[in-house]
């Protein structure tokens, strides 16, 4: 949202770096375990 943008733009240089570099390794994961459950899931729904 753009609150959200203005309030990230007030951030120091360092602690935005910071910030956003956690937020990607948080979207990574997410990703990581969103394919892992879709794994899961389509063995389930095809037993071999």
């Amino acid at each position: 949202s753009p609150t959200s943008l203005l309030a990230f733009s007030k951030f120091p240089e360092q602690d935005s770096q910071d910030i956003s570099q956690a937020a990607e390794r948080m979207e990574m994961s997410i990703q990581v375990l969103k394919q892992r459950v879709c794994q899961k899931y389509k063995r389930s729904l095809h037993p071999t």
